[in-house]
């Protein structure tokens, strides 16, 4: 069939699956024509590929079998096409068959063989029991084939042992492994029970027997683990090593406490200071020390068992037992002298101080008795003595509370013209000028009768009837209770003093004068030389500018261009410094809209000359301030800012104009390096830098001031403050 298809055809084509003649095996023919230059048919090419050869080849043994399965192809006709068994990755004949050498392939199966069942249906699964007894899984389909005529039967058989075979070996290996893990586990869990559990229990109540016993040093040794059980021992352990401590430090405190008691006795028997031990319930004394015996002179046995009032010292029932609930309620007492008297009448001064505090649950009161008496003494004489030895070198007199004169020194003889014993006993009404009203004498008292001291200017008159001006200081004296007693006047003569500062003052108010009216000269001649060098010289030069431009605009000049182009930046040139120099002469804008446009304006040039970032912040004012205001307080900016531009590095400056408590204040501030104050003020005062200086003196003449805040590296602030004058008063008032 091969030969008749390659002649119709003219091409490749296969024939019919057949038994060789020759060789009698089951081949496939393959034919080929050769054609000639006319393209006839010449001959036929043909080739029998043997089916047993497909049986070995790679096709086979490398499809993907399960062990021990057998792969057949059988044509319609139940013929062979292709057998094999995979064992151990080879595929072999079919198991439980005969070997191919006895079952050829291209031989009819057996009559024996259960794949006759799979020629009446075309797939499906099918479970028998081989020759040898073995069950068998057969899974068969039906499909086209290139190699025959009609459909081929491709079977699987899989024997069911071998099937299942590594499934049962990896259970069987599966239950060994537990087996064993659960034989491992349970001696483990033997073991732990017994190290981890029984161990640790049976060392944990040993231990705690033996802390029951008393002995805190017991530990129980075991790690301390994050289990229950861990923890357990843990805060055993702890609990031990706490009660161990616990007792120490008891035993440290029972210690501490005997040898703190047998220190407080031993104190108790030297103290300097006498003791006295009260119960504070009933006020009865439970000890004394041999300090206050002997100062009291009662024996111990005469002050113990009996009532703090009952005693000779305290005999007052009424005011003891008073200042006995008082002392039971405030829980501490204290004065700081207070009289006594002992066994044998002698008045003591003391001082008592009480505290109420607790001891073995009870209460007890302790009170500290000290003689004061000697320091009472010597204090009044040394309060006295020292007060008046501190002011020696001046005059210094003594009174009473009612003014009566009991001591004054020699230089209040000086002073006044009257001598210690003249004025001994006298009221230093005596030296009364009448120079005062009542009412300065009035809180002269009423000062130094409230405890404080008087201090101020008095005129008095000497014994010979002249006046004098002295600086008097009264000082009240007290005694211990406080009680005002004595008074303390020290004077000093500023007769001459307040006469040179008069004359000072009157020459300070001329050169004042005269100063403002140099500066208002100075002003006004800057008002001039401004309005001639704006006006004449500035008109001059503008018509000169004018001028030139109309030259250069005039056909057939071109030679002198150059020349007149030059004159023109000239004269431009000089117009601009002339309208600089009649601007820092005295501006404009200052006499004809006031200090605030003045002022806006002119940081706002200085600012441009090194584009400094500024700010300006001015208050509202009701109308124009008198020029003088005006004037000073912008010559005191104008210089401020200059010094920022020349001097300060800055790059922010701020102007504030504010009102405030009827003032009105300038402060300039500066981002800049900053400057040492003293040191600038110093060089200013040798003439180095009048800068400050003239500021100072300019805020002065409109009766205003001046300060500078500087640090270095930190910035400037210029602040100055002046009266708000207005140049129209309101209401008659020159100040708002």
């Amino acid at each position: 069939t091969y030969f008749q298809r390659a002649l119709s055809s003219r091409a490749f084509s296969i024939g019919d699956y057949q038994i060789g003649r020759i060789t009698g095996k089951s081949t496939i023919n393959f034919g080929f024509p050769v054609l000639g230059p006319s393209k006839q048919v010449q001959a036929v090419l043909f080739a029998a590929l043997d089916l047993d050869w497909l049986t070995g080849s790679d096709y086979v043994s490398q499809m993907q079998l399960p062990q021990g399965a057998t792969w057949t192809k059988i044509d319609g006709k139940g013929t062979v096409l292709v057998t094999g068994t995979k064992i151990h990755g080879n595929v072999t004949n079919l198991a439980g068959y005969p070997a191919p050498e006895q079952w050829l392939v291209g031989q009819p199966l057996p009559e024996k063989s259960p794949f006759k069942t799979f020629l009446a249906q075309t797939n499906g699964v099918l479970e028998t029991v081989d020759p040898e007894e073995h069950l068998v899984l057969y899974v068969f389909t039906s499909t086209r084939s290139a190699l025959v005529a009609g459909d081929v039967i491709s079977i699987l058989s899989v024997p069911k042992q071998a099937l299942f075979a590594e499934a049962n070996r990896r259970l069987t290996k599966n239950l060994t492994g537990l087996g064993i893990s659960a034989a491992f586990t349970l001696m483990l869990g033997w073991i732990g029970s017994y190290l981890l559990v029984l161990r640790p229990v049976r060392t944990l109540v040993k231990s705690s027997a033996q802390l029951a016993a008393g002995d805190l040093s017991t530990r129980t040794g075991l790690a301390h683990r994050g289990d229950e059980l861990g923890q357990l021992t843990g805060s055993f352990d702890q609990m031990a090593h706490t009660l161990e401590h616990r007792e120490r430090e008891r035993q440290s405190a029972n210690l501490a406490l005997k040898a703190s008691e047998m220190r407080y006795r031993r104190l108790f028997e030297a103290a300097q200071d006498g003791i006295l031990i009260l119960n504070a319930d009933t006020g009865q004394i439970d000890d004394v020390n041999p300090f206050l015996t002997d100062l009291l002179g009662y024996t111990r046995e005469q002050l113990l068992g009996n009532k703090l009032w009952e005693i000779g010292p305290f005999k007052n029932t009424q005011a003891a037992k008073a200042e006995f609930r008082e002392l039971q309620r405030e829980t501490y007492v204290r004065y700081d002298d207070l009289p006594l008297e002992t066994s044998a009448g002698k008045s003591i001064n003391v001082e008592f101080v009480s505290n109420v505090y607790q001891v073995n649950g009870g209460r007890v009161i302790q009170c500290n008795i000290r003689d004061i008496t000697t320091r009472k003494h010597a204090e009044a004489r040394l309060q006295l003595q020292s007060t008046a030895l501190e002011a020696a070198a001046n005059a210094i007199m003594i009174t009473d509370r009612s003014g009566a004169i009991s001591w004054a020194n020699s230089a209040f003889t000086r002073l006044t013209g009257y001598s210690a014993t003249e004025v001994l006993g006298a009221n230093m009404r005596l030296l009364k000028s009448d120079q005062h009203d009542q009412a300065f004498y009035q809180n002269l008292w009423q000062t130094i009768l409230d405890g404080r001291t008087w201090h101020a200017e008095i005129i008095n008159r000497r014994k010979n009837g002249s006046l004098y001006t002295e600086d008097n200081t009264i000082t009240p004296v007290r005694d211990a209770a406080g009680k005002i007693t004595h008074f303390i006047s020290v004077k000093e003569d500023v007769t001459e003093r307040k006469l040179a500062e008069a004359k000072r003052k009157a020459y300070s108010r001329k050169l004042q004068v005269l100063s403002r009216r140099l500066v208002e000269v100075q002003e006004t001649e800057r008002r001039n030389i401004a309005r001639e060098l704006h006006d004449e010289l500035g008109q001059t030069l503008t018509v000169a500018q004018l001028n030139l431009q109309a030259a250069l605009q005039t056909p057939g000049n071109n030679v002198l261009k150059p020349r007149l182009n030059e004159s023109l930046k000239a004269v431009e040139h000089v117009l601009e410094q002339v309208r600089d120099i009649s601007l820092d002469l005295r501006p404009s804008i200052l006499d004809d809209l006031g200090l605030e446009p003045a002022l806006r304006w002119y940081t706002e040039r200085q600012a441009a000359l090194l584009k400094l970032k500024v700010k300006f912040h001015a208050d509202q004012l009701e109308q124009r301030l008198d020029p003088v205001i005006e004037t000073e307080c912008f010559r005191v900016a104008q210089e401020a800012l200059t010094n920022v531009v020349r001097h300060a590095q800055a790059k922010a400056v701020t102007v504030e104009l504010r009102k405030q408590d009827g003032q009105l204040h300038l402060r300039v501030r500066d981002d800049g390096i900053g400057f040492d104050v003293a040191a600038v003020r110093e060089r200013a005062v040798r003439g180095a830098s009048l800068g400050l200086l003239s500021m100072e003196e300019r805020a002065a003449l409109a009766d205003g001031g001046l300060e500078f805040t500087s640090i270095p590296g930190q910035g400037t602030e210029v602040h100055a403050w002046f009266p708000l004058k207005w140049q129209n008063p309101l209401s008659g008032s020159e100040t708002s």
